[in-house]
């Protein structure tokens, strides 16, 4: 693409002090990974990021777009565009993507449509995680221990929004009654409306109603729970201290990052949501982890649990230590699992656990990890490791593209992980399969 050349030039520029990065447009996960691995380089190398960005245009895109408001937090590791910039830049985005961008709304009138890396743009994208030299050497653990994505990773950096954004959000709030004068938590639950994928990769999704009485316990240790996500959502029975923000008319994309941003902590699935938790460095509890490669609580603060893996050529439950393995087909690294195996849900008696051992946590403010949570750390880094040794993106696969990949999974695996799964939920399925029937 012709905007990733241009602008990766400048990039290769030594005495640049600036790193041009395009978040992705459309993808809110990807976009916040993008910014916290760009924000992480930029403090490295003692630069700045440069976002680009083209105009909101549905004739090039098509589809949602990702909050847009990520565009415009502050950091000392971002620069600041004054209006005129901005918008000479963004229209310079629009320009360069507009030949493929359009040829690909032609193909999508027949059914048929351009690769996703020909349509879009990722400056920065491929040198966050590795240099280009160290892509063509091949894929190394001693790089990756090099970067000490770990330290990075728990250190955190001074992202936030601006106070003109942050008084137009309390404004908004006390519009809508919202009081946040007391601690409130942040539930995020995937489902299929907004990305209207039902049928297609749906243990990515979870039901709401699972974590009725775990938004009781939350509640009943005084705090609010708010809801977040979309009008496509299935909605929340009227609960006290409960607001379902997800179908609020005062709902917008500044008030999604205000709320995670000042929430105590964050309580989510993989997906987009999340991801803006851990770009703002929030304390998170994962539920219904569908893989534990690259979507695993990484800082010391975070925990999580795993859905249920039921393997039909076993016929019966995994154990914990055997999702675990060196199975990588298991995953969805690249989108889909291997159709040998059927993920279930976390059980509303495990998210009830899962959330009762974090409020604990947080209030003793001990995170410190069990033998069960240092053995699954240890053996989860392992197991990645022998993964590494035999996956391939697909038989044809670009050998560059792959140890990309490889190195950016990688900035989540390390054996100095400080996040564990709840103890908890080790205790009950590290070496004894879920039943269904107890």
């Amino acid at each position: 693409m012709i905007l990733n050349k241009f602008f990766n030039k400048f990039n290769k520029i030594s005495f640049n002090n600036l790193i041009f990065l395009t978040p992705h447009f459309y993808s809110f996960g990807d976009c916040a990974e993008l910014l916290m691995y760009g924000i992480l380089k930029a403090r490295l190398n003692n630069k700045k990021i440069f976002l680009l960005s083209p105009y909101n245009s549905k004739f090039l895109f098509g589809k949602k777009m990702s909050n847009e408001e990520i565009l415009n937090l502050q950091s000392k590791y971002i620069y600041e565009q004054n209006f005129i910039i901005r918008h000479v830049m963004k229209l310079l985005v629009t320009i360069m993507l507009l030949p493929s961008r359009s040829f690909d709304r032609i193909l999508n009138i027949f059914g048929k449509s351009l690769k996703e890396e020909n349509v879009i743009p990722l400056v920065g994208f491929e040198e966050l995680w590795c240099s280009e030299d160290e892509i063509k050497s091949g894929f190394s653990w001693e790089i990756v221990d090099k970067y000490e994505w770990q330290n990075q990773i728990e250190e955190g950096y001074d992202l936030d929004i601006n106070s003109h954004k942050k008084n137009i959000a309390k404004r908004i709030l006390e519009e809508a009654g919202i009081d946040l004068s007391k601690w409130y938590v942040c539930l995020h639950v995937r489902e299929s409306g907004f990305r209207s994928d039902r049928g297609r990769r749906e243990y990515r999704n979870s039901s709401i109603h699972n974590y009725i009485s775990a938004i009781k316990v939350i509640t009943d240790a005084g705090g609010l729970v708010i809801r977040m996500g979309d009008a496509s959502m299935t909605q929340l029975p009227e609960l006290p201290n409960v607001i379902d923000y997800a179908f609020s008319s005062k709902k917008s994309a500044l008030l999604d990052l205000y709320l995670i941003k000042h929430c105590r902590f964050f309580i989510g699935t993989g997906s987009g949501p999340v991801a803006i938790a851990d770009m703002f460095f929030k304390e998170a509890l994962f539920i219904n982890m569908d893989h534990w490669m690259s979507f695993y609580p990484l800082r010391k603060k975070d925990r999580g649990i795993h859905k249920h893996v039921f393997s039909k050529k076993l016929g019966r439950y995994l154990t914990f230590h055997e999702v675990l393995s060196d199975d990588w087909k298991q995953q969805n690294i690249f989108g889909n699992i291997d159709s040998n195996y059927v993920l279930t849900e976390n059980t509303p008696e495990d998210i009830d656990m899962a959330v009762s051992e974090y409020l604990h946590c947080i209030s003793s403010d001990d995170f410190s990890l069990s033998l069960n949570q240092q053995e699954v750390n240890m053996r989860r880094v392992s197991q990645s490791k022998a993964i590494y040794k035999k996956f391939n993106i697909s038989d044809n696969s670009d050998i560059s593209k792959e140890v990309f990949t490889k190195y950016r999974i990688a900035s989540k695996i390390n054996v100095k992980t400080q996040g564990s799964i709840c103890d908890d939920y080790l205790k009950k399925y590290l070496h004894r399969p879920f039943s269904p029937e107890k």
